[in-house]
């Protein structure tokens, strides 16, 4: 999010998008997941039915200037576009990663001896298929290629599938995927990372949950399979490895929350801040009142950032203190 924040403020705007932008930071801050949220509220009202009753009223800014309602849902509309765009050119692979994942699967495969890894992301890069692909790992993420169109089609079932090598990632991409779209043939896998300005005679739209979105479980496929495949899984594990997430996602945030408190499973949590972040956004308690968790080895904190100088020997560590054997859900 730091990075889109970064690309968000070197946008060509507007004289109206950059008055409403800033006002919005203002309010929101440099929250790009928050100020998505702003921009969805207000088009929300203006989308409803009672919409005519604002149509022709006026907004006034606090330096005193005003437009009509109309006219601000329309900037509003333009500030969302931009941001999603911002999106594909943030959120793009670079190769540079995949250093970082050799690194990560190999702390992983010395300390829990898995054969299979479940990883669960939000992201919306390509670089696990890219790892994959890179060290030739079994990856099965819910896509089969046509022997007759060679389109790469969703099939959940291919989930279930038997797994054929010494090493398999079977991976859920909870928000979608850069590279996936809907299109005439299905939902579909294509190559590259492909943003939709407008609907094509083939393809219809980018398949993505964008921030400030996930409030209520998903209901459209592929969507829905993967939240239910999360759920499922995280009541049959009893360990589950967070890396760098910031438990913005309120439905998925239930399912941790219920993780934890059940008193069952380790949640091991790996951000710089991933004692504040589980107290206040995920538990909804004070940072002194973790203790009781951590006694408890319900949570295990690795306060590092992913790629700081020493995160392999804190992450080695905190797995080493799990009784193996361990196949978790990683993100």
């Amino acid at each position: 999010m730091e990075g889109l924040n970064l690309e968000l403020s070197k946008a060509q705007l507007n004289s109206n998008e950059t008055k409403l932008h800033s006002y919005l930071r203002l309010y929101e801050g440099d929250d790009a997941e928050s100020l998505l949220e702003s921009l969805e509220l207000i088009l929300d009202i203006a989308h409803r039915k009672f919409k005519d009753m604002f149509r022709e009223s006026w907004v006034k800014f606090q330096d005193n200037t005003d437009m009509k309602f109309a006219q601000l849902t329309e900037i509003c509309e333009s500030l969302i576009g931009i941001t999603k765009e911002t999106i594909f050119n943030t959120f793009q692979f670079h190769p540079r990663d995949l250093s970082l994942y050799s690194e990560l699967f190999s702390v992983l495969n010395e300390t829990t001896k898995a054969s299979v890894h479940h990883v669960y992301t939000t992201n919306y890069d390509r670089v696990v298929e890219e790892f994959c692909a890179s060290r030739e790992i079994q990856l099965i993420d819910g896509f089969w290629a046509s022997p007759n169109t060679r389109r790469a089609l969703w099939k959940s079932r291919e989930f279930d599938k038997p797994t054929t090598g010494k090493d398999v990632v079977k991976l859920f991409k909870l928000h979608g995927s850069l590279n996936w779209l809907q299109s005439e043939y299905g939902i579909e896998q294509v190559m590259t990372e492909t943003i939709l300005r407008a609907p094509t005679p083939v393809y219809k739209k980018n398949l993505l949950i964008y921030p400030g979105k996930s409030k209520i479980p998903p209901e459209e496929e592929p969507f829905k399979t993967l939240y239910d495949k999360f759920e499922t899984q995280m009541k049959e594990t009893d360990r589950c490895l967070v890396i760098g997430f910031s438990f913005r996602d309120a439905y998925l945030n239930r399912v941790f929350r219920d993780f934890v408190r059940s008193g069952k499973g380790q949640l091991l949590v790996m951000s710089s801040n991933c004692k504040l972040t589980v107290a206040k956004t995920l538990l909804g308690i004070d940072e002194k009142d973790l203790a009781t968790f951590v006694e408890g080895n319900n949570f295990v904190p690795i306060p590092c950032h992913f790629g700081d100088e020493n995160w392999k020997q804190q992450l080695g560590n905190a797995l080493r203190g799990i009784p193996l054997p361990i196949e978790s859900p990683l993100r």
